[in-house]
């Protein structure tokens, strides 16, 4: 905005620079031939007079700006398991491309804005934490509490603060991330008092798992500017979304794993679904040809267990053929670290990712003779089938 300081004679600055005008007009009008000099000084005068009518009058601009460190900005970073999805055509995963972002050499963009905000940086997945460099980020969280982040720092600017303090009014108070627990085991982000927050920059592929169909209100929550990672195109994965185990108490009787599988993106390919057990040898399979791009199908396994106690049986799905009597190929059977090889695994396979592609389930197998308490009047028929 600019204002005149010297207000109170600006008109008679002005007079007195439109007669100087006149005047050099007047003076140059009996000139017999204008030449180029001529031409050259008369513009030279012109323009002075201006420029001293200018410095009378005291032109003042003035802007409103941030007070460097006056305002919060929030930077919170996905940690959920969707992040280690591929996306096809992809080098690297999307949590990958995120850390390269937040740590790597396209990180100066945090340290532009560490000159102008005070920067709180978190990581969140089922639950909200302080970060001081983003080196938490493992990218296998079992949620993503997006609707969570909002509702904590709408919470914490919905104090009675502006959205944004500027020089003539900032606070002298500051806000914090705490590592209290809130509601359902999630960490909040709280205030000691209250330095107002400017924004949300929320890093994240979108996919919450704290809202439900109706969308979070957004009404108090500071502005959020949203960083999509991955696209929204249907990627092919097949996935083991339940296993469940039924078993009896009798012996003899088989234990059923009951599988569901989906695949999306495997039209007319043939999946195969195995039962592993602890030693990676194929117990039983079951082959099946994908009709749809997003089709799923229900596997049941009727197995006996050839030991007894306690036993580990993994459950696999995978593309094409396994290797008959023995259990998935290596790249998928192998232990391996969920955030540095699934990427390497789901690049040569083609899949979003091979984290949903196995369980393991547990088996307890007892074995009798039971112990069994009966309380009776007299022994019945039943105590006669117990002793046997």
């Amino acid at each position: 905005m600019i204002t005149i300081a010297g207000g109170a004679w600006l008109w008679a600055v002005a007079a007195v620079c439109a007669i100087e005008a006149a005047a050099v007009v007047w003076s140059y009008r009996r000139v017999p031939q204008m030449s180029g000099a001529h031409r050259a000084a008369f513009a030279l005068k012109v323009l002075g007079i201006l420029l001293v009518g200018l410095c009378l009058a005291e032109p003042l601009y003035s802007g409103r700006r941030v007070e460097p460190g006056a305002n919060v900005l929030v930077v919170a970073a996905d940690n959920s398991g969707s992040m280690g999805v591929r996306d096809e055509g992809a080098a690297q995963i999307r949590g990958e491309v995120m850390a390269d972002v937040l740590a790597g050499d396209g990180a100066g963009w945090l340290a532009r804005l560490d000159e102008d905000f005070q920067v709180r940086r978190y990581v969140f997945d089922s639950r909200v934490r302080r970060s001081t460099d983003f080196s938490e980020l493992t990218f296998d969280g079992r949620g993503s509490a997006i609707a969570t982040v909002l509702r904590l720092a709408g919470s914490a600017h919905g104090m009675g603060l502006k959205p944004m303090a500027h020089r003539q009014d900032a606070d002298a108070t500051s806000i914090h991330g705490q590592d209290a627990r809130a509601t359902q085991g999630q960490d909040a982000l709280a205030t000691d008092g209250g330095r107002p927050v400017a924004g949300i920059v929320l890093l994240t592929d979108g996919v919450a798992t704290d809202i439900g169909e109706e969308f979070y209100d957004l009404s108090g929550v500071p502005p959020v500017y949203p960083v999509v990672v991955g696209g929204g195109r249907l990627q092919r994965d097949l996935a083991l979304t339940n296993v469940s185990v039924t078993q009896t108490a009798f012996e003899d009787a088989p234990v059923t794993i009951q599988a569901d599988v989906e695949a999306a993106g495997f039209a007319g390919r043939d999946v195969v679904v195995a039962v592993l057990d602890s030693n990676a040898v194929e117990v039983q399979r079951s082959e099946w040809k994908v009709k749809g791009d997003d089709d799923r199908q229900v596997f049941r396994f009727a197995i006996r267990p050839r030991g007894s106690g306690v036993l580990f049986y993994r459950v696999a799905v995978r593309e094409g053929p396994m290797d008959e009597g023995r259990g998935t190929t290596d790249g998928l059977m192998r232990g391996r670290d969920a955030r540095d090889t699934q990427g390497q695994d789901a690049l040569a396979t083609g899949e979003a990712t091979m984290l949903n592609n196995e369980r393991t389930v547990v088996v307890d197998r007892r074995r009798g003779p039971y112990r069994i308490l009966y309380v009776s009047g007299r022994p019945n028929w039943e105590y006669k089938f117990l002793k046997r």
